[in-house]
């Protein structure tokens, strides 16, 4: 009976919401009909696995790591015939012939030791780890004993390739101590011999080394330094360059160029082990593709475009779908004819593959609570479980008994499958992954293994078992990439257990492990890679997010006193601080200088000292953090004339919450006029959210109401929310948004009659430009240069990047205003504004905007982007309003969450500065009420009045 419990409900949660639960049980109960076992909800997916990085999902997201394949170069020496039958794939014979030389020697010593070395990585290949290890150490010893005059360059050139293969059965066995030292030294003989092959060899040897290491960042790095031109070099080897490389790309989330370069590989390829290497990792990156484009409303424009010179054969959007069936095609061919590692690496990713897509259609089905679709799922479901018992002996038989730590990985991989699929067995593949981890000695792998068993009893709910497990596998945690997971996962045992302060202690513990050593590994600082694109936001939002949300749930509900309390809900405000910080950065691809938290102390501290210095510059503004949590929608907040911070929550779903506002949203942009659906809908997020503390800020007399937004409620309007009689625009106070308290920088506001502008716009279309013309940006530049005496102008063909760049280095300007088309998105590259000439990115538009001479470097107090818009279908994309509010240095930005007709635009903004003219000491956030509320006195519909937003300053 509790098992059956389990099935629908998982950490004591429903899977999916309560009203649909009697469809689901029929549907379930259809499915046993059929004699099929049920997909746990919810449950951990393993990161598929081989030669690249993959992904991590489900509510216990478990890293497994990344082993690297041997690509080796095999030189010509004195056992030709083996040789060919290794580059064959034929590795048990191969192996058997390069024994036979070794029985009948001619007494060559150096000879003798590259036979070894070529007897090892067959072994390898065999899965024959302790003979592997054996002939290389054999190998290495020969050598060692070989005098220089003796053996000469041939040692050295012998002595390099050995060095490499110790290094690789070092990764393979999770003795990984000195491996990054061997293959430095190996690079070191090659570079002294001047060995180019070699050099690239070794280069791709470290950064293997690095990816199994967790050190992601320093993987591409290494990658980087391999030089461009591979005219002159094997096929082989370009197939192996290549190969990594795209391994490299998926690693930190850069799909399209992963694409390209494994499609470069493939060409590349002449032997079937180097082609079934590349179509294993093609495998996991189109199935990477197809999961990004599922978790994107815009799917049309879900793929980055690449500049030809980059990219010949760029990925194609074939839809989701598409990818997942390309995965599959990947995997089966990759399987075919594979040495015995990657065919046992293609079939597990392949099942694991069905696994996911059985899954996804069962949750597919429930979400439009119908039976449409049902009687596919339930035939995936079938076809993988069909699958999974063909499959059984043969995988098995690949992983075989010899202990290795590939061996420990694939065990893992298979257990999880199967508890997935309700199968039997997993957990005498899980105990076997622990005997076997042990009998290496790998730390490494050993900590997975226990780690993986202590989380199959978290599902049990048997916490005790999980508990031990847990604690044991943090024992043997030699690295950040898996300590936290540990933490992260005994926090949630602790939690279920009801020890809320020890759940507390660990939950800390991990999010400040994921904030000092993994968040940062998802972006490319310091890689030294141009055009960098990595698609890295969602595996942050979807893999590490929960961890932070986890830890501010608990806050939010911990403490007895009131100094608790107050203690829990600051520190809960400074997770968020670092949850913001973190999407920031990991879009900018840069490191924020403002805001510089490494922890949650620092942030926790950081959010009490800017809390403070808002309620010294601003007497009257009030504070508000919305949170969303799964179950509920937080908020804490501190009122004018309070030290105290003040939490309640609304129960709503966040599913419901989300789709809720991203329907009003659409109601906004696209309706004429004040619909009775539109004020419903706007009624309905009233109530969960500013309604619960609308007395309280009108009976504190707040004159600014600033909300640190989350979620999708960044893309939220929130002044057009409507409380059954009025607008949150009509009320008392100003409204202002902010990315984080951490960028705030209240000061007092600025006088207009005493500044300067430039003042920048497009009214006219460029030729050969698709972009529609802007009459009334001629009035709204007129209108700026009425109310700001000090204003220089930039229009159409005037209007360039290096106009632009040369009067923002010779003069400054307290005030930027840019009236062009523009659009923010969640990707940097799709975040730009039109000058006459081109486009200007993000970042290209930090360099402008801050190329000022160093007696020049007042920071822009106000920057104004008028008839830009967020990306169609975009959740994330007022990140690209965020990022260009940080990157330009600007106090203040003003910009539309759309385009609005640039008529209304123009009369807006014409009486923002109005305001700001005729009144010195207005504050700015105050000037944007009065105009917006012009144009709703004046009839205009609410998709022209609600979207201007001001970011970061309202002062």
């Amino acid at each position: 009976m509790a098992r059956k419990r389990y099935l629908l409900l998982h950490q004591g949660k429903p899977l999916l919401k309560t009203k649909w639960k009697y469809f689901l049980l029929g549907l379930f109960g259809f499915a046993l009909a059929l004699g099929l076992h049920l997909l746990q909800p919810a449950t951990a997916h393993l990161e598929r696995w081989g030669e690249t990085g993959g992904e991590m999902g489900g509510e216990y997201p478990l890293v497994l790591p990344t082993l690297p394949h041997p690509s080796p170069l095999l030189a010509q020496g004195n056992t030709n015939n083996a040789s060919y039958l290794y580059q064959q794939g034929r590795f048990a014979e191969a192996a058997d012939s390069w024994e036979r030389a070794l029985a009948n020697f001619p007494g060559d010593a150096l000879d003798e030791a590259l036979t070894r070395n070529y007897l090892s990585l067959a072994y390898q290949q065999l899965g024959e780890w302790k003979k592997a290890e054996n002939q290389i150490d054999a190998s290495l010893n020969i050598l060692e004993a070989t005098t220089d005059a003796a053996g000469g360059t041939k040692k050295y050139k012998i002595l390099a390739r050995a060095l490499s293969t110790k290094g690789r059965v070092l990764l393979a066995l999770g003795k990984t101590d000195n491996v990054l030292r061997i293959f430095r030294d190996s690079a070191k003989i090659y570079e002294q011999l001047g060995d180019e092959e070699g050099k690239i060899g070794s280069k791709i040897n470290q950064a293997q080394a690095m990816q199994a290491l967790g050190r992601y960042r320093l993987a591409l790095k290494k990658l980087a330094e391999i030089p461009d031109d591979l005219e002159d070099q094997p096929n082989e080897l370009k197939a192996t360059v290549f190969r990594n490389l795209g391994n490299a790309y998926q690693a930190v989330g850069d799909l399209e160029r992963s694409w390209c370069a494994l499609q470069d590989s493939l060409q590349a390829s002449q032997s079937s082990q180097a082609t079934s290497s590349t179509l294993l990792s093609l495998g996991n990156t189109a199935r990477a593709l197809g999961e990004r484009i599922a978790s994107q409303k815009n799917k049309k424009d879900a793929l980055a475009t690449l500049p030809e010179k980059e990219c010949k054969n760029p990925p194609e959007n074939i839809g989701s779908e598409g990818f997942s069936s390309k995965a599959e095609e990947f995997y089966n061919r990759a399987a075919e004819n594979a040495p015995a590692g990657i065919g046992l690496q293609a079939r597990l990713n392949y099942l694991d593959l069905l696994v996911a897509r059985a899954k996804g259609k069962f949750i597919e089905v429930a979400k439009v609570q119908n039976f449409q679709g049902s009687q596919q799922a339930v035939q995936d479901l079938a076809y993988a479980q069909e699958q999974f018992q063909s499959y059984g002996q043969t995988i098995d038989s690949l992983i075989g008994e010899s202990p290795s730590r590939r061996a420990v990985y694939a065990r893992l991989n298979f257990a999880e499958n199967l508890e997935e699929l309700g199968m039997p067995g997993a957990k005498a593949e899980l105990d076997k992954a622990v005997e076997q981890a042990n009998e290496l000695e790998d730390k490494r792998s050993l900590s997975y293994a226990r780690g993986y068993l202590g989380n199959f009893y978290e599902r049990q709910e048997q916490w005790s078992e999980a508990t031990k497990w847990t604690e044991d596998a943090l024992k043997e945690a030699d690295a950040p990439d898996i300590l936290y997971q540990w933490q992260w996962q005994l926090g949630r045992i602790l939690k279920a257990e009801g020890n809320k302060e020890g759940a507390i202690e660990q939950y800390i513990l991990a999010v400040n492990n994921i904030v000092r050593s993994i968040r940062p590994s998802l972006d490319t600082i310091g890689i030294g890679l141009k055009g960098v694109n990595p698609n890295t936001q969602s595996y942050f939002r979807n893999k590490l997010e929960p961890a932070y949300r986890g830890l501010i749930d608990l806050l939010l509900t911990s403490g007895t006193t009131e100094t608790e309390k107050q203690k829990n809900r600051q520190t809960a405000l400074g997770v968020m601080e670092l949850l913001q910080k973190g999407d920031l950065e990991i879009f900018l691809r840069c490191k924020l200088t403002s805001g510089s938290l490494s922890n949650i102390e620092e942030a926790t501290k950081t959010v009490g000292e800017k809390l403070k210095e808002v309620r010294e510059k601003d007497k009257q503004a009030a504070i508000i953090y919305p949170i969303i949590l799964q179950d509920r929608l937080a908020m804490v907040f501190r009122l004018p004339g309070d030290t105290n911070l003040t939490y309640l929550s609304t129960d709503v779903s966040k599913e419901e919450l989300e789709s809720t506002v991203e329907r009003l949203r659409t109601e906004i942009k696209t309706e004429d006029h004040a619909s009775p659906y539109l004020k419903r809908l706007s009624k309905q997020v009233y109530d969960w959210f500013v309604g619960r503390i609308e007395k309280d800020l009108e009976r504190r007399g707040t004159e600014t109401a600033v909300f640190v937004m989350d979620g999708v409620l960044r893309n939220l309007p929130v002044v057009a929310l409507y409380d059954g009689r009025e607008y949150l625009l009509q009320k008392q106070y100003s409204v202002a948004i902010t990315q984080g308290l951490q960028f705030i920088k209240p000061e007092s506001s600025l006088g207009l009659q005493r500044s300067t502008a430039l003042a920048a716009g497009l009214v006219e279309s460029p030729p050969d430009r698709s972009i529609t013309k802007l009459p009334k940006v001629a009035e709204e530049l007129e209108l700026i240069k009425k109310n700001i005496p000090g204003t220089e102008e930039l229009r159409d063909q005037t209007f360039t990047s290096t106009a632009v760049e040369n009067r923002l280095t010779v003069s400054s300007f307290p005030i930027v205003h840019l009236a062009t088309h523009g659009q923010f998105s969640s990707n940097p590259e799709e975040t730009f504004i039109e000058a006459w000439d081109q486009p200007i990115n993000v970042n290209r538009l930090q360099d402008l905007l801050q190329r000022r001479l160093p007696d020049r470097l007042d920071d822009i107090e106000l920057l104004v982007l008028s008839a830009c818009e967020t990306a169609e279908g975009d959740q994330q994309a007022v990140l690209g309003l965020a990022g260009v509010a940080e990157r330009s240095g600007a106090r203040s930005t003003l910009a539309s969450l759309w385009r609005i007709n640039d008529a209304a635009s123009a009369d807006l903004i014409g009486k923002f500065y109005e305001e700001l003219s005729d009144n010195p000491n207005v504050p700015k956030a105050k000037a944007l009420k009065v105009a917006q509320e012009n144009l709703l006195d004046d009839g205009a519909s609410p998709s022209d009045w609600t979207p201007y937003v001001l970011v970061g300053n309202w002062l």
